[in-house]
């Protein structure tokens, strides 16, 4: 995949504590800046289907009677399950 270089301006309190831990997980701290700049997508993406299943449910809350049968389904799928 095609990098393309950008320049980010940050204090210098955080580019240490950047150097200092790319430094003790021995990877360059361009490495350690994209993998944390995913992590932080992967979780904002989380948020937002956590959100979308909240605003869901509120709009249309299950009935009891679909919990009841949503456990006994899984007290049935689950009763064979080795743990």
């Amino acid at each position: 995949m095609a990098k393309k270089v950008i320049q980010v301006p940050m204090d210098n309190e955080l580019l240490a504590e950047l150097d200092r831990l790319s430094s003790d997980r021995h990877v360059s701290r361009a490495e350690l800046i994209r993998e944390s700049c995913e992590e932080y997508l992967r979780g904002t993406k989380v948020a937002e289907r956590e959100s979308a299943y909240l605003k869901g449910y509120l709009k249309h809350p299950e009935s009891g009677e679909v919990g009841e049968m949503q456990l006994s389904v899984l007290g049935e799928v689950l009763k064979d399950e080795e743990w």
